[in-house]
């Protein structure tokens, strides 16, 4: 059986965006390693100028670690990337959190 990557996240406050996965980092190898990063400054900028209320980050982080280790994984089992896909599965937990919150 091919071993799962490890998912590192590390900060990098200076990539665009709000976080991202380093392609190329990860093979089916047992010392496996994809590298992600997070923005943590753009998140909390987003905050600041009230784009998002500050109770939505502690789910707003998650998420976005979400997306980038849906990539990885990707990457790891030799698939295409797709950000519809990866959209489309987030869209699905966001719905089924909804329904179990009784939203």
């Amino acid at each position: 059986m091919t071993p799962l990557p490890v998912i590192e996240f590390h900060q990098q406050d200076w990539i665009p965006g709000f976080a991202a996965f380093l392609p190329g980092a990860t093979t089916p190898a047992p010392q496996a390693r994809a590298f992600c990063v997070l923005n943590l400054g753009s998140i909390l900028a987003t905050v600041a100028t009230g784009d998002i209320p500050a109770s939505e980050v502690p789910y707003f982080i998650p998420e976005s670690m979400m997306h980038e280790i849906m990539h990885a994984f990707e990457q790891w089992a030799g698939t295409e990337f797709s950000e519809e896909r990866v959209e489309a599965l987030l869209a699905k937990y966001r719905a089924a959190l909804s329904k179990e919150q009784g939203e």
